[in-house]
């Protein structure tokens, strides 16, 4: 007995009569066994011994999200820009009314009302402002509540709709009934790498039947490759007997009872383990989720962009403020004639045009008391005069 592991050389062998018997058969190798002309004998009969319960669609988690995410943003653009250029027209539009009725800011206000914010900064102050503000706002819920529904429904787009065979690239193994199977529901078969392809994002998924699909993953065990669903369609599989042994499979022979009292089942449960399942709650996320990678890498943009900024504007303020220190010293001295300190700032020269304006505008001051003060003093004087004539004339009387 010789255990063959390529699928080419197993044809071979089958075609070539090389064995005497050969299994399991699939029906697609049946199919290439048939002679060419109908009243040619086959090389090789084939006797049906067990099947498989249908086949089982395996897909990578990784890129199944990634593709529904994809789809997700996509979707998000196409059905929310006409309720998003509606909104900026009717915006518009609110605000050259509000703008006719007096007020240059009314865009501002017109989009400040739409989202419901409401700073208060900018409100109607007459009747009729008012009255088409309570319209307006009664349209912006309205905009609003409609925007968001579009947009909650475009992210949430079915991940399911991505798993299918149909209008799919399929990768399936050389001559087996999946790749048969595939065929009938429209999909694009490969056979070349097939996980290695699934990994990579080459295909869309493998099919295979549900025991070779156990075999396999439990083998494999990664957690990103998982059954996604199955097709409930009976996979048969056949012993190959060359031509000249066909009394071993006669009604009634030995052979033919030994095979039919096989207890394939028990074999089945013995050998099988349980199918690596893909889990919605587990193994699927949304476009902002932690889990996915475009989102982390978002984060991680946004992240080095805030660092940045901080450490940008910590340096400029520290460099500014020994800047200003460096600019502004202070000297210290004592004034001979009043005994007060005397202080020499040095300030900014940015400063300065300040300060010159200022100094003028006291030495303009100082100029407006002094002749105020010259004023009156003039007229302080004159007032003394005439009291001392008057007291004069009242002593002479």
């Amino acid at each position: 007995m010789n255990f063959i592991n390529s699928t080419e050389e197993f044809q071979t062998i089958l075609q070539n009569d090389m064995t005497d018997f050969a299994l399991p058969v699939s029906k697609a190798i049946q199919i290439l066994l048939l002679p060419e002309e109908h009243y040619e004998n086959p090389v090789m009969m084939t006797e049906s011994i067990t099947s498989s319960p249908g086949f089982s669609l395996i897909m990578d988690v990784r890129n199944v999200n990634i593709r529904a995410n994809k789809a997700a943003i996509i979707k998000l653009y196409t059905e929310s820009w006409p309720i998003t250029v509606l909104a900026f027209a009717l915006t518009g539009i609110s605000g050259m009314f509000i703008w006719v009725l007096g007020s240059y800011e009314g865009f501002w206000w017109a989009f400040v009302t739409m989202t419901t914010v409401g700073y208060g900064d900018k409100t109607p102050k007459f009747i009729l402002g008012r009255l088409f503000g309570v319209i307006w706002i009664m349209f912006g819920l309205i905009l609003v509540a409609v925007f968001t529904a579009t947009a909650t429904s475009a992210l949430s787009t079915n991940m399911h709709s991505f798993v299918r065979v149909e209008g799919n690239k399929i990768g399936v193994l050389n001559n087996t009934s999946a790749g048969l199977e595939a065929k009938k529901k429209g999909a694009f078969v490969t056979i070349k790498k097939m996980f290695s392809s699934l990994r990579s994002d080459e295909i869309d998924g493998v099919l295979m039947d549900r025991f070779r699909a156990a075999v396999i993953l439990r083998a494999m065990r990664e957690r990103t490759i998982r059954v996604f669903t199955s097709y409930d369609v009976k996979v048969p599989y056949y012993l190959a007997i060359r031509d000249t042994l066909r009394d071993l499979v006669a009604e009634g022979s030995c052979f033919k009872n030994r095979i039919e009292r096989q207890d394939f089942e028990s074999l089945f449960i013995k050998y099988l383990e349980p199918t690596v399942m893909f889990n919605t709650d587990t193994d699927s996320y949304n476009v902002f989720s932690g889990d996915s990678p475009n989102t982390r890498r978002f984060l991680l943009i946004v992240v080095c962009v805030f660092l940045g900024s901080a450490f940008t504007g910590i340096t400029a303020e520290v460099i500014y403020r020994k800047l200003r220190k460096g600019n502004l010293r202070v000297k210290t001295g004592e004034d001979p004639e009043n005994g007060h300190d005397l202080r020499e700032v040095s300030v900014h020269s940015v400063a300065k045009p300040n300060l010159t304006n200022v100094e003028n505008k006291l030495r303009q001051l100082v100029d407006e008391v002094s002749k105020l003060r010259e004023q009156m003093s003039t007229i302080s004087s004159n007032t003394d005069g005439s009291f001392r004539e008057e007291r004069r004339g009242t002593t002479h009387m």
